[in-house]
């Protein structure tokens, strides 16, 4: 269960601590097509727990923080997987100059 949070698969990333863990965005399902500063947003961490019934490990996402503003959200995905991977929202993106 994702507590009502909508795990952005495509957007899992490694970490490059010692226990190599993969994170994710989400967004709770309140805000589900609402913009971007509505905020909303959640870290999810990968886990795995032993289930009997499967014969081995089931793998779950849980929650590290829920209902961050995208800003936040991002600062803190970067700061989890010790590298800056995403870039900030707020800090205009250089434009291509096509020949």
């Amino acid at each position: 269960m994702y507590f009502g949070n909508i795990v952005y698969e495509k957007t899992a990333r490694k970490s490059d601590g010692y226990h190599k863990l993969v994170y994710a965005f989400g967004r709770h399902s309140d805000f589900k097509g609402k913009p971007a500063s509505d905020g909303g947003y959640a870290v999810l961490v990968r886990r795995a727990n032993y289930s009997q019934n499967k014969g081995g490990l089931a793998w779950s996402w849980r929650v590290v923080e829920e209902r961050l503003p995208i800003q936040d959200a991002i600062e803190l995905m970067n700061k989890r997987l010790h590298k800056k991977v995403w870039e900030d929202v707020e800090k205009p993106r250089k434009e291509k100059k096509w020949k």
